[in-house]
């Protein structure tokens, strides 16, 4: 088959990477359109990438021509199935008649709170596509079946869509593999750029966090060196304050340091996911944070790693693309 990955951003996207990457190895042909250049494939799945600029928001809401580029860049290349990646891209090739995967990383439609953060003219700009999101998300919802991050979004998109399956954001096997085994662990880590940022983002709130919890950043690394590098450290932190959105995330990090053997402390409202994980520990306040990591049992790091590889690998959750594009072909047939 050949297959074309669209989304609105570009490439490196280790989600639509992972996805191209489980039907390449299947022996399928793989291209990709993008909203923004693809400045380099971490995986190498695509044989062939293509730039169609959105602009912006405005652009995607009131350009006719926009949405016809679009279809018309789809239809030249005459896809047996189309994987679209988020609404947008989704939306713009609604209507081609080919079989066609909807992949909802985000759940737009819930993200509206955001856009309340940014500063005009961005926000702005991006008004008129937030209140369009929600017709959009209907529309692709009821036509395509739909992949996405985790069972509380699926829940949601099962009242109106035909078929939903769940691939979380979890690595590959290949991309933890063969990790070192340091004999010095010690110390706790966040990884992620957030304390960069001028502000947190609402949902990603650590606010105050240093006020009660000494802990090293690990950021801007190359994947593979992140994971080396956190295997130096016994714990791995993800701990935002409370919000309504985290029933609807799918917490990456969190998968990265049980891969790497840490036991993770995650904010109770992210922890559903982890629930009969016994190396993953839910907490409330960050008042409890210093106590509860001093009191954690003392694990083995390779039992940790290898309750992960058992749990929360990609290759587990592949056959659920395959079978979102089976669906795909009936319901278009």
């Amino acid at each position: 088959m050949r297959i074309i990955h669209l989304s609105h951003g570009g490439l490196p996207d280790m989600r639509i990477e992972k996805s191209a990457y489980t039907m390449a190895r299947r022996g399928h042909e793989l291209l990709f359109i993008g909203g923004r250049k693809a400045e380099f494939q971490n995986i190498g799945a695509f044989s062939e990438t293509h730039h169609l600029p959105i602009r912006n928001n405005l652009y995607v809401v009131f350009s006719r021509a926009l949405r016809r580029r679009w279809a018309d860049a789809v239809r030249r290349l005459d896809p047996d199935i189309v994987h679209a990646h988020n609404v947008i891209v989704a939306m713009f090739i609604h209507d081609l008649g080919v079989p066609t995967v909807y992949d909802d990383h985000e759940y737009w439609s819930q993200r509206s709170f955001l856009y309340r953060t940014k500063k005009l003219p961005r926000g702005f700009a991006s008004w008129p596509l937030m209140l369009k999101i929600p017709h959009y998300e209907d529309m692709v919802l009821r036509k395509f079946p739909t992949l996405t991050i985790n069972e509380s979004i699926a829940n949601d998109h099962r009242q109106r869509c035909p078929w939903v399956g769940v691939t979380p954001n979890v690595p590959r096997l290949v991309d933890v593999e063969g990790l070192p085994m340091p004999d010095d662990r010690n110390g706790i880590v966040y990884i992620g750029g957030d304390f960069k940022l001028s502000r947190f983002v609402p949902h990603r709130d650590m606010t105050g966090l240093r006020q009660y919890l000494k802990f090293d950043v690990v950021t801007g690394l190359p994947y593979r060196g992140m994971m080396e590098r956190l295997t130096h450290y016994r714990v791995g932190l993800t701990p935002f304050r409370q919000h309504p959105f985290h029933r609807y995330c799918s917490s990456n990090k969190t998968y990265e340091y049980l891969h790497a053997g840490l036991q993770a402390v995650v904010t109770d409202s992210l922890f559903r996911p982890f629930t009969g994980c016994p190396y993953v520990y839910p907490f409330h306040s960050y008042a409890e944070l210093q106590t509860m990591i001093d009191n954690l049992p003392d694990e083995s790091p390779e039992d940790i790693m290898h309750y992960a590889r058992e749990h929360y690998t990609w290759e587990r959750f592949e056959p659920v693309i395959v079978k979102a594009y089976d669906m795909a072909k009936k319901l278009c047939a």
